[in-house]
């Protein structure tokens, strides 16, 4: 059976292309800015991630040493 995208996913999404460029955020600021649980945000994010969004403004995905 092939997995669903969550629907948190689109409002995750919408909300972190809404920053200006260059912010920061944590997964704990962005579950309580779309009213969800850190869980949903890690499974969302992972679901964007993997359609190859870009996801370098979440604090928590960034790649140590990446340039922003």
């Amino acid at each position: 059976m092939k997995r669903r995208r969550p629907p948190i996913a689109d409002r995750i999404w919408a909300h972190m292309r809404a920053q200006p460029p260059g912010s920061r955020v944590t997964a704990d600021e962005l579950a309580a800015a779309v009213h969800t649980t850190v869980h949903a945000v890690h499974t969302a994010v992972s679901y964007l991630r993997a359609e190859g969004r870009d996801l370098r403004c979440v604090r928590a995905y960034e790649v140590p040493g990446a340039q922003p």
